[in-house]
């Protein structure tokens, strides 16, 4: 079977946020999307992953690519030259061929790779009481002051007279550095009394994506938080449970 898409697209927006989170996933071609629901190893941050993009297939028709290294994959993309490529896809492989470049990725097995039991409709149906606004400012922000906290791989999220703040520390470990950022002016939602910790590394995650603004929105009870980058036809959701301390 063959498909048709656009370099750019799936490399930069698609396959480079993937792979920062994981080595192996699913992916599902569509006609008219390119999608994959993953979680890390240790099922801490999840990804649910959308591009609107025309494949070329027929409709109704879909494609399951179980991709063994997404690293891999993103390397021998980056090598073609041409803007628009087509792929033949057989059983168990991803192959390419043009005057100058020809390549033949090899998948793995449907019993080897397993979907994660979470699906994008219960994801949207989590209770978000509260959101605010992550800029791309803000981040860098927060990226820069985690190179003075080192001994801490955390930020707490909490609310003070209507703002978010994010405090990089730890709280387990006592006469540990630490700096606070205002976050967001403003936030929807009820009032936030609980601080909220989560893993510094979602951050690390979002660095050099270059795609705007974050929505961030906040589940209180249990704490789950949801990152989501829309942009025009890339969709990112990235959902990520609060740490105990």
């Amino acid at each position: 079977m063959k498909i048709t898409i656009n370099k750019n697209q799936i490399t930069k927006k698609f396959l480079n946020p993937v792979s920062r989170l994981v080595d192996r996933c699913i992916i599902k071609v569509q006609p008219d999307n390119i999608s994959t629901l993953v979680h890390n190893e240790d099922n801490t941050i999840m990804l649910y992953g959308n591009l609107d993009i025309d494949t070329n297939l027929k409709d109704k028709e879909e494609i399951k690519l179980n991709i063994p290294d997404t690293k891999k994959l993103l390397r021998i993309f980056n090598c073609i030259n041409e803007e628009n490529i087509t792929l033949t896809v057989d059983s168990n492989s991803i192959n390419y061929k043009s005057d100058d470049l020809s390549f033949k990725y090899f998948l793995l097995d449907d019993n080897i790779l397993k979907s994660t039991a979470m699906n994008i409709d219960k994801i949207n149906n989590f209770n978000f009481t509260n959101s605010f606004e992550l800029t791309p400012n803000k981040l860098n922000e927060i990226l820069k002051g985690s190179t003075f906290t080192t001994d801490s791989n955390k930020i707490y999220f909490f609310a003070k007279d209507d703002k978010m703040y994010g405090e990089l520390t730890d709280k387990t470990i006592s006469n540990i550095d630490s700096v606070t950022y205002l976050i967001a002016d403003e936030y929807d939602g009820e009032e936030i009394k609980k601080i909220i910790p989560i893993d510094l590394e979602i951050f690390r995650m979002f660095s050099g994506l270059k795609m705007g603004t974050i929505t961030v929105k906040i589940n209180i009870d249990p704490p789950i938080l949801m990152f989501t980058i829309n942009n025009k036809d890339i969709t990112l959701k990235y959902i990520i449970s609060s740490l105990v301390k």
